[in-house]
């Protein structure tokens, strides 16, 4: 540290910043997760142990309030995409919704797209609705901030998750990986709970 060595080799840098890192993850490594441990967290990530799943939804969207329909007003077009809910669950076609009702393809899904895609594009809120469907179903409306939402799944392969027992090794690996990352992270926390940064004569953050 006298000679800075820390600052000019990579070598030295990288070895003060494993002893560090050792010392704060110990309590971890030293008492191994039990078996209840391990599903819990299997449980909770559930997602990291399935394979990826597909859709290709049509996002029709039924735009309130804007310029060109200033006067309806939600209420109404949850009315609407109620109406053209049913048309479409008796036979009716989407070109047949769209001129009727005034829905809009919202352009967001574009042909099969992988789970993690459809979320992007989709929003949290849609892509929650969407991953419940089958093929050829269609959702409730969904409101959202631009307008009443219908989505109409075409295909859908959800994921295939895999069971506990097939991947207890992985589940372990991350199980572990997780605590460490949450003890250097508290480690973090309680020292710079009591840092004194002292700032030379006229320097400023």
């Amino acid at each position: 540290l006298a000679l800075d060595l820390p600052e000019q080799d990579t070598d030295v840098r990288t070895a003060l910043n494993d002893g560090v890192v050792a010392i704060v993850t110990a309590p971890v490594l030293s008492a191994p997760p039990s078996e209840d441990d391990l599903r819990a967290f299997y449980a909770s990530h559930r997602a990291n142990y399935a394979s990826q799943g597909t859709m290709q939804v049509t996002d029709l969207a039924l735009h309130v309030g804007g310029f060109e329909n200033a006067d309806q007003s939600v209420d109404q077009g949850l009315a609407d995409a109620q109406q053209a809910l049913y048309d479409l669950r008796s036979g009716s076609t989407l070109d047949y919704v769209e001129q009727h009702f005034g829905f809009v393809d919202s352009g967001k899904m574009a042909g099969l797209q992988p789970d993690f895609s459809a979320k992007i594009h989709l929003g949290p809120e849609l892509y929650a609705k969407a991953a419940a469907l089958g093929d050829g179903e269609i959702s409730e409306p969904v409101t959202a901030k631009d307008g009443v939402h219908l989505l109409v799944m075409q295909h859908r392969q959800p994921p295939v998750f895999t069971d506990f027992d097939s991947v207890r090794n992985n589940v372990y690996a991350d199980y572990l990986s997780a605590q460490k990352a949450r003890a250097k992270t508290d480690n973090l926390k309680f020292l710079r709970r009591g840092a004194q940064i002292q700032l030379a004569p006229g320097a400023s953050e």
